[in-house]
């Protein structure tokens, strides 16, 4: 279930109705990299801390760059290897 914060609906939305949609800056580009605990028990996909459906809107992955889906914990994507690696491919495409 998505979150019903106000902060959230602001970002992608203009009015609480959501019928109007806030459209990024033409430069702007933004990749997800989400955490999908595999070992995770319970009836909602998460990381241990946030469901799958709250990291991944659908607001977000349709206007994402690429999309990055690790099995990695709410604390351990910050440090995991292959997510690092992937960070800094994006940040050296970015700042070429």
């Amino acid at each position: 279930m998505y979150s019903k914060s106000e902060y959230l609906r602001w970002i992608f939305w203009k009015d609480e109705d959501k019928s109007e949609p806030n459209e990024l800056a033409e430069d702007a580009e933004f990749h997800m990299i989400i955490g999908f605990h595999m070992r995770t028990s319970g009836p909602v996909a998460n990381d241990g801390k946030v469901s799958v459906s709250s990291q991944a809107r659908r607001e977000a992955v349709d206007r994402a760059s690429s999309r990055w889906l690790y099995d990695y914990d709410h604390r351990d994507i910050l440090s995991a290897p292959e997510v690092v690696d992937r960070l800094t491919r994006i940040l050296s495409e970015s700042f070429d």
